[in-house]
Order: C-alpha cells, then structure tokens, then sequence
C-alpha cells in the first residue's frame, strides 16, 4: 500500500464503524439459545502408552448433537464480547472396545464423555452487512470440563482426577433480523478440545453369562478430543 493512503484509512474505519452501528441499531446485549451439531470426536483409552500405535489408537464418534446459551455485549459500534456454554454428550454401544482386559471381551458397553465448555469470543461485524443480514467473523478462548463414561453389566466409571484443559476456537456466522429484538443466528465453529481424566470402576466384581468376573482396582488415564466442526442454529434476543 502506498504510504500516502494510509492516510485515509482512520476515515475508512470511522465510516465502516458508522455504518455498521446504524445497521445494529441502538441495542447492545444479545441472549441466544441454539442447537448444535458436532461431526466427530474421538476417546483414547491408552493415552499414556510407550506404544505409538497403541497410544492413538481410538473410537470415533459421529453426529454429536447439543444445547448452548450464549451472552454478547457491544462494547464498540463494531466489537463484541460473548460468554458462552453449552452442554455435550455422546454415548455409543461397543464391543472389544480397546483398553479393556481380555476377560471382558464381548461385553456390550456404553462408551462415550460428556463436556462443558465455557467460552469467551471476541466478534467483529463484517463491513457488508446489511440491516437484515449481519455477518461476523470472531474467536476467543475456553475451557473444557469433561467425564468419561463407561457403563456395562450394572458396573461405571468414577472420574478420579481430571487435567486442567483448555484451547482456543474461531467462529463465522451470520443473523437475520427479524424484528427490532429478536434475529435467527447460524453460526460454524472451529475448536479442538482436548482433555484427560484418571478413572476407576465403581466395582470390584460383576457377573457376565453366569460366571463372576474381576476388574482391576488400578485408576487408568482417559482422554476425549473434539475435533469435529461445529454448527449452530438458534433464536436470539435483542435488549
């Protein structure tokens, strides 16, 4: 760019940041209520093996679906800060599952994590929106509070210790006004969370076909990662 026409550019800022505000209206909070859905998200049951091979081994899980709430203040004509959480959990049927001592082979266990987030996202409203059609691009920062689940034959898991997680997402979405207060927001994001837990069986013994079977009393490590995208459709409030 030429050094002469950087000169224009805080009058360049100052116009898009008037028209955007003209397009937000005098409003500055936002309270939102969506659906989402995550394409995938994988559990390692031998995180901490010397093994490469058996280190990544893991089970996939798919279609992952959840509820969020998200909070967003307008701290500038063009800026916005959001604080968000949501609730996911995903639990799938498996056999052989990997991890599992050779005297459960066979048995029928529901295997999957339950997650947390808590979000916070900076947005900023692209200059060619209009007063019906808002876009805007962002990310942010989280946590990740999570639970690995493992239940079969009256038997589950109890989550000893868990590390402190957390990651950061970008975010591209876009809102349709449907009145001065309330708008349609879609929304896809991109995150990858991951985390690791300590774990034990609540039981020593269990019976399968009859016969009595042993757990070991051992805690062993976890870990869950969400590395799908993310889609989001939701009803939001203007106040």
């Amino acid at each position: 760019m030429n050094k002469n026409h950087l000169k224009y550019l805080p009058l360049l800022l100052c116009f898009l940041s008037i028209q955007i505000f003209s397009q937000y209206g005098e409003k500055q909070f936002s309270l939102s209520f969506s659906a989402n859905y995550t394409t995938t998200a994988r559990f390692f049951l031998n995180p901490n093996a010397i093994q490469k091979l058996l280190r990544e081994e893991n089970v996939e899980l798919v279609d992952i679906y959840s509820g969020s709430i998200d909070f967003r203040y307008r701290i500038s004509e063009t800026v916005i800060i959001g604080l968000g959480t949501e609730y996911i959990e995903k639990v799938s049927k498996q056999r052989n599952v990997i991890g599992f001592p050779s005297q459960l082979a066979g048995v029928e266990v529901e295997e999957g994590f339950t997650m947390i987030p808590i979000e916070l996202s900076v947005y900023y409203y692209i200059p060619f929106s209009t007063e019906d059609f808002k876009f805007f691009m962002g990310g942010g920062a989280g946590i990740y509070i999570g639970e690995y689940i493992r239940d079969f034959a009256n038997v589950s898991l109890q989550n000893v210790s868990r590390e402190f997680s957390w990651g950061i997402h970008g975010r591209l979405g876009m809102e349709y006004m449907l009145t001065e207060y309330f708008s349609v927001r879609g929304e896809m994001k991109f995150r990858d969370p991951d985390f690791k837990m300590e774990s034990k069986y609540d039981k020593e013994f269990f019976t399968y076909q009859g016969s009595i079977r042993v757990l070991p009393k051992e805690t062993f490590p976890t870990r869950v990662n969400i590395d799908g995208m993310t889609f989001s459709i939701g009803a939001v409030l203007h106040f």
